[in-house]
């Protein structure tokens, strides 16, 4: 992938997102293994103002549920998977349990995820979306990512301090 095409897919993430109403500050949650996807999306995150919180694959439904919630996601992004890591499946299950989160993309086919409409399928929601966008600027110390610990249990990540990082580094939460 080209410096060229890697813009030109993360501005149509940026202007998905702005489409269904993320705005500037709003946290988005990401799933995903390390595909081409997972750059494009983190960067049309960025692009349109908005925090990235990225998310272990490894984790459960409850476990997801949970950062979901503990992070204030409007919006959730989740690689699909296999049937040996049914990322998917548990991204899903997680999105429909969790309290804010109102905006769901699955990046694969969505075949073996049952409820998720075609508007939800990563692939078909950016097609129609435009290679241009505007980045939103924001504060060198406003929050870029936040550090969600989604590689620890629930229990140990409500324990210790959340990390958040800017453009000037990591800063307490």
């Amino acid at each position: 992938m080209s410096y060229a095409e890697l813009d030109a897919a993360s501005k149509r993430v940026a202007n998905l997102l702005t489409e269904r109403g993320i705005r500037p500050g709003e946290k988005v949650a990401l799933s995903c293994a390390n595909i081409p996807q997972f750059t494009t999306i983190h960067f049309g995150i960025l692009k349109a103002g908005a925090v990235v919180v990225p998310l272990n694959v490894l984790l459960k439904a409850r476990e997801i549920a949970y950062h979901l919630n503990d992070s204030d996601a409007t919006a959730y992004f989740a690689f699909e998977g296999s049937p040996e890591l049914p990322i998917g499946r548990e991204a899903w299950s997680a999105f429909q349990a969790a309290d804010r989160a109102a905006h769901f993309f699955l990046i694969g086919s969505g075949a073996s995820v049952d409820g998720v409409t075609p508007d939800q399928v990563f692939a078909a929601a950016v097609a129609g979306q435009p290679e241009t966008f505007e980045t939103v600027q924001r504060a060198d110390d406003d929050t870029a990512v936040i550090d969600s610990g989604g590689c620890d249990t629930c229990r140990r990540v409500a324990a210790r301090p959340k990390r958040r990082f800017s453009a000037t580094g990591i800063a307490p939460a």
